[in-house]
């Protein structure tokens, strides 16, 4: 089925909670209050803030948002980044957001960038400092060294301030340490990694 195909039946079968199938809502007050955590951490040496571990209820919604095209969640997945930025120790000091694009392959298949639509309409500005310079393999087939020796050098970034990077979902954390490198050879300052969800 199409991405366009999936997006036309969320919009014509009746609504059903993704994380516990209540009807005529595609995401309920219990399921919200159940992932509404924002966990402190860090990669790298920088402080990294993710507003749910991508488990249970809370991977159901993330998947359904990218890979089954209900773009209704959007606004909650937004709801949970803002909260995280507001948690972030670094959020105060930080001149906008940098998100990790969707590569070319991604965008195709799903028809839109996941984390930069969530990340937009945010509190901070969204500043395009990065892009992909060349080809990489899919992750998740890879092991932790094979997916930092794929992303090694795919990133480039244009110079910016003291700036959030924000990803939709981290496994091993190759994806947000390239971004940072990208960003620190441009001159710019990656003040701290920061993603809506994380994979524990």
């Amino acid at each position: 089925m199409t991405d366009l195909l999936a997006v036309a039946r969320h919009l014509l079968v009746p609504a059903r909670c993704v994380g516990c199938a209540e009807q005529r809502t595609w995401w309920c007050r219990q399921c919200a209050t159940t992932v509404a955590t924002p966990r402190l951490g860090r990669i790298s040496g920088l402080p990294v803030v993710a507003a749910a571990t991508s488990e249970g209820t809370a991977r159901d919604l993330v998947l359904a948002y990218k890979d089954r095209g209900i773009t209704a969640l959007r606004r909650p997945l937004a709801q949970l980044l803002q909260s995280a930025i507001r948690d972030h120790p670094e959020s105060a000091r930080a001149e906008g957001i940098v998100v990790i694009p969707a590569t070319r392959r991604a965008r195709l298949r799903r028809g839109f960038d996941a984390a930069g639509e969530i990340a937009a309409g945010g509190a901070l500005p969204v500043l395009p400092a990065l892009r992909w310079v060349r080809r990489t393999r899919p992750q998740k087939s890879l092991d932790h060294a094979a997916r930092r020796a794929n992303l090694s050098g795919a990133l480039a970034a244009t110079a910016v301030g003291r700036v959030l990077v924000v990803d939709d979902v981290i496994t091993t954390g190759a994806t947000v340490r390239e971004a940072v490198r990208a960003l620190r050879s441009s001159g710019g300052t990656a003040a701290a990694s920061l993603r809506p969800v994380i994979i524990g």
